[in-house]
């Protein structure tokens, strides 16, 4: 913060800096051990990877988070867990069993990306969901394996699926009928 304040043109008293970092501090306490409501419509979930400072290093980790939006369709980050090393299907298993041990039992749909195994785990723990992968990580494949005049053909009928006003339309074009 203070390296982007400097950057900025932004002058902070090193104890206000300080009092700010405690408040994000305590406020990320906060978050991981409220009591959730036992309902929620849907569950976003994304991991972001960072280089955290460790001692005198930099090393690799991963910010694993979970949104909700819950009955009344307020957006509410329910959980939000930083780990050394790299993504991996542990971790989103302490962040999911976090949630549900702090009250969350009924959730209409998550949405997460395809990380190997995560939707068996999240099917287990809250079997009355549906689970939906993200689709920016089906484009970024698209986009890694197709050539470009290919990708654009498949990116344009993507927004047609997309853009589609009922799901019988939206099936008949992901169909190409």
């Amino acid at each position: 913060m203070r390296r982007s304040l400097r950057r900025m043109g932004v002058s902070v008293p090193e104890d206000d800096l300080q009092h700010v970092v405690d408040s994000l501090v305590e406020e990320l306490g906060l978050l991981n051990t409220r009591t959730l409501d036992p309902d929620c419509l849907v569950v976003l979930m994304d991991a972001k990877h960072i280089e955290v400072r460790s001692g005198r290093r930099l090393v690799q980790a991963a910010v694993h988070s979970a949104a909700g939006i819950d009955m009344q369709g307020r957006k509410r980050i329910l959980g939000c867990q930083v780990q050394e090393g790299s993504e991996n299907i542990e971790h989103w298993k302490a962040v999911e069993r976090n949630v549900l041990d702090r009250g969350l039992r009924r959730v209409l749909l998550f949405v997460q990306d395809a990380f190997s195994g995560l939707a068996a785990v999240t099917e287990g723990l809250f079997p009355q969901c549906e689970v939906q992968l993200r689709t920016v990580h089906m484009l970024r494949n698209a986009q890694e394996h197709l050539s470009k005049q290919d990708f654009r053909i498949f990116q344009s009928e993507w927004k047609g699926v997309r853009s589609a006003w009922d799901p019988e339309l939206g099936a008949r074009r992901f169909e190409g009928r």
